[in-house]
C-alpha cells in the first residue's frame, strides 16, 4: 500500500468546481516540494479518490480545505489544517496551508519557510461552523430544486394549464411530469433539515431532520371548525426558515442525547442507535417544532412581523394583513393575530361592498365602514 507525505479533503456546497480546483492546486504544490499527496474530493457524484485508514495512519500531516461535512473525525490526532475551501484555490495559497500542516508536526524546515500569521494554528470560527453545516444541507438539496425545476418546467410546453385535467391544453404526460416534480420539489426542505442535522450529529440525526423538515413545511394542523389542534386539520408551514432551524435543532438534540446515554453500558449501544436516539430525538425535535408552528401559524396574518404578533392586537396586525393580501403573499383564511387566541382561531374572510371591489383580495373587517 502506498504511503503518502499529505492527505487532504476537498469539498464544496455544490460539488462542481471549486472541489477538484483546491485538488489540483493541493497536487501542484505538493509536486513543487517534492511530496507525496492524496486528495480526497466531496463533490455531487459522491466521494471520489477515497483515503484508507492505512493512507490516513500513514501521512504525516492533513489538510481540510471544505465547506461541508467531510468526516474530518478521521484525521484525529494527525496535524491538521482545516479551511474554507476557498483559501486553497490557488497553488500559492494550497502551499501555504501544507507549509502550516507540516508546521503542525514540528518540522523546522518548513516552519522557518511558512509566513508568521500562518504558523498561528487557525481554529474554526463559530460562523465557518454553522456555514459549513448549512452548506451540506444545501449542497444534497440541490439536486432536488435541479430535477423538480427542470421538470416542472417541461410539464408547461404542452401548455401552462397542461397538468389539469379541466383544461383545454390538458395532456396526460404532462401532468405526471408536474406530478413527478412537484413531489421532487416538496422534498427539498426535509433534505435540507435532515443533512444540516446529519453534519451535526453524524447519522442518528438524519432521522429528526427529516421530521423537523416535514413539520416545517406542513405546520401545526389545526381544525378549522373547533380552532383545535387536530392531526386531521390544515396547518401553515415555515418553509425554507424553518428547515433551516429543524436541522440544526435535530443535529444538536443528538449530541446532547449522546452525553445524556453517555453512561449507559457499552453492549446497549446497538439500543442506542436503532431506539433511543431516533424516539428521544424525534420527540424532543417534533414538539419543539410544532410549538414554534403554532405562533407562525397565528402571525400568518402579519407575516412582516410575524415575532410581534404574541404582543401585538389584533387591530395592529390589520393595515399588515390588508397589504400580504393585497399582494397576493396569503391564500388562506387568516388567523386572528393575537396572543389571545391559542390555537389559533381561523377568521372567515370578510365580504366588501362595490367601492372596494378593484382589490385583488378584500379588506379586513376593521377597515371596513
Amino acid at each position: 500500500m502506498a504511503k503518502f507525505d499529505i492527505i487532504a479533503a476537498t469539498g464544496c456546497p455544490t460539488g462542481i468546481a471549486h472541489t477538484f480546483m483546491a485538488k489540483e492546486a493541493l497536487e501542484k504544490a505538493a509536486a513543487e516540494r517534492g511530496l507525496t499527496i492524496k486528495v480526497e474530493t466531496h463533490g455531487q457524484v459522491g466521494v471520489e479518490n477515497e483515503l484508507t485508514k492505512s493512507e490516513i495512519a500513514g501521512a504525516k500531516a492533513v489538510v481540510v480545505a471544505a465547506d461541508k461535512d467531510v468526516q474530518a473525525e478521521r484525521f484525529a490526532g494527525k496535524p491538521m489544517v482545516s479551511v474554507g475551501v476557498s483559501k486553497a484555490l490557488s497553488v500559492e495559497a494550497a502551499g501555504k496551508l501544507i507549509d502550516r500542516a507540516l508546521a503542525a508536526k514540528g518540522d523546522d524546515t518548513v516552519a522557518a519557510a511558512a509566513d508568521v500569521e500562518d504558523d498561528v494554528e487557525e481554529k474554526e470560527s463559530i460562523g465557518h461552523i454553522i456555514y459549513k453545516h448549512l452548506m451540506n444541507g444545501v449542497s444534497h438539496m440541490l439536486v432536488f430544486v435541479v430535477a423538480g425545476g427542470v421538470l416542472t418546467a417541461v410539464s408547461f410546453l404542452w401548455g401552462i394549464t397542461s397538468f389539469d385535467s379541466t383544461a383545454s391544453d390538458y395532456n396526460s404526460f404532462a401532468a405526471m411530469l408536474k406530478i413527478i416534480g412537484g413531489i421532487a420539489m416538496n422534498l427539498m426542505v426535509p433534505v435540507l433539515s435532515a443533512y444540516i442535522a446529519e453534519s451535526i450529529g453524524k447519522r442518528p440525526a438524519l432521522v429528526p431532520g427529516f421530521v423537523a423538515g416535514m413539520i416545517a413545511i406542513q405546520g401545526l394542523p389545526v381544525n378549522a371548525e373547533t380552532g383545535m389542534i387536530d392531526a386531521g386539520g390544515a396547518g401553515v408551514g415555515f418553509g425554507f426558515l424553518g428547515g433551516i432551524v429543524g436541522g440544526f435543532l435535530a443535529g444538536y438534540v443528538i449530541l446532547l442525547l449522546e452525553k445524556v446515554f453517555a453512561g449507559l453500558p457499552k453492549n446497549l449501544d446497538g439500543l442506542k442507535a436503532i431506539f433511543l436516539y431516533p424516539l428521544f430525538s424525534t420527540a424532543i425535535v417534533g414538539l419543539v417544532m410544532l410549538g414554534i408552528s403554532g405562533p407562525m401559524a397565528a402571525s400568518r396574518a402579519c407575516p412582516p412581523v410575524a415575532p410581534l404578533s404574541w404582543v401585538l392586537p389584533s387591530a395592529a396586525c390589520a393595515p399588515l394583513t390588508w397589504a400580504a393580501r393585497s399582494t397576493r403573499l396569503l391564500t388562506l383564511p387568516v388567523p386572528l393575530c393575537s396572543p389571545r387566541h391559542w390555537p389559533p382561531v381561523l377568521a372567515p374572510i370578510p365580504t366588501t361592498s362595490a367601492p372596494t371591489s378593484w382589490l385583488p383580495f378584500p379588506p379586513p373587517a376593521s377597515f371596513r365602514r
